[in-house]
């Protein structure tokens, strides 16, 4: 487990702890973990990216770790279902090295036995778009935002783009929280799910908005399919993904294009409505299981957006493709996310 287990005994007898009474930290009763393994999550000091986080980051990690969890991706691709997750933390000090770390235990999950959305009374043949569909317009001021990591794309790019966005968009990007040393790169537009479901063309949009709401939904979509995706083939032969990300009933959702072509990128955005209704109607149904994370895909070999993975604390993880990997190559296990104004990241080098 390393160094830091060493210099704090604590810490590994918390690991055996949880690992000898395992049940107590099951999210259901049929949970089932194929291993579970001891670890260091994070620590205060200075990382590869030459940043670190503060001692109270650390410690609201191990409060919502041990309140509501955390899923464990693979390379922070969300194309990948989570092969387990965190089942408990605790903030340790390690006195030689001076610095507190978040020691905690993963429980990695049995990819061939994850249940399908099929399996749960699921058809998404029935929860096809329609010109009927409804919902609540948020009414904020700003309807959508870019999301990146400063790791992966230069604030440059993304300040560019921002020149010229529509109104509705934030000017201000959200920063993304993703630390590995060769990351994919992923451009991320968060959306409001009222904006991604709603067809700005249809005849019950303009009489239910009116013009002026249907004129500046068209110019995001615009600015996207004209400005924003001819520039992502801008970022390199590195491995880049595309992401609408948006909200619903406390369930984060996403829409990745695995592509950085600008014809397929056009088609998924085009057809992002028929996506996002069909979502609205899986996390209704799903509403029972405390679902979290919905992940749709846009499979440029149909050209249709397709159900990939959910995230619930009734059932777990639901995946219909699931990404399968050997235990003795479970290597580059990640977390991450989107900052809010509650984290801290220390990027000034300071003792």
């Amino acid at each position: 487990m390393g160094s830091l287990f060493d210099e704090a005994p604590e810490a590994l007898e918390f690991c055996r702890a949880v690992e000898e009474n395992i049940s107590r930290y099951k999210l259901f009763d049929e949970e089932q973990f194929i291993e579970l393994r001891g670890c260091v999550l994070s620590t205060t000091g200075i990382d590869l990216q030459g940043e670190r986080f503060t001692t109270r980051a650390l410690e609201e990690g191990v409060r919502n770790i041990n309140e509501n969890g955390l899923w464990l991706s693979v390379r922070h691709n969300p194309l990948i279902q989570p092969h387990g997750r965190f089942v408990s933390a605790k903030l340790c000090y390690a006195p030689n090295s001076d610095v507190h770390f978040i020691a905690a235990v993963m429980g990695l999950y049995d990819g061939n036995k994850l249940p399908k959305f099929s399996d749960i009374g699921i058809d998404f043949e029935e929860v096809a778009s329609d010109e009927a569909f409804e919902i609540t317009k948020a009414h904020e001021r700003y309807e959508a935002q870019i999301g990146y990591s400063p790791h992966e794309i230069y604030p440059e790019f993304i300040n560019e783009l921002l020149r010229d966005a529509p109104d509705i968009v934030n000017p201000k990007p959200k920063r993304s929280l993703r630390k590995e040393i060769d990351p994919i790169r992923i451009f991320t537009v968060l959306a409001s799910i009222w904006l991604l479901a709603s067809n700005p063309f249809s005849k019950k949009f303009l009489e239910r908005y009116g013009e002026e709401t249907a004129n500046a939904s068209i110019a995001f979509f615009k600015w996207l399919s004209r400005r924003v995706f001819g520039k992502i083939q801008d970022l390199g032969n590195r491995r880049v993904l595309f992401e609408f990300l948006s909200s619903y009933k406390n369930c984060q959702v996403e829409f990745v294009v695995a592509s950085t072509d600008t014809v397929i990128l056009c088609e998924a955005s085009n057809s992002i409505h028929a996506a996002a209704q069909s979502a609205v109607r899986v996390i209704d149904y799903l509403e029972h299981t405390s679902i979290q994370k919905l992940v749709y895909e846009f499979d440029v070999a149909t050209h249709k957006w397709l159900p990939l993975h959910a995230t619930t604390k009734e059932l777990g993880v639901i995946a219909d493709r699931p990404y399968l990997v050997a235990i003795d190559q479970m290597r580059g296990l990640s977390v991450g996310g989107l900052l809010t104004e509650k984290d801290e990241v220390d990027t000034s080098n300071n003792d």
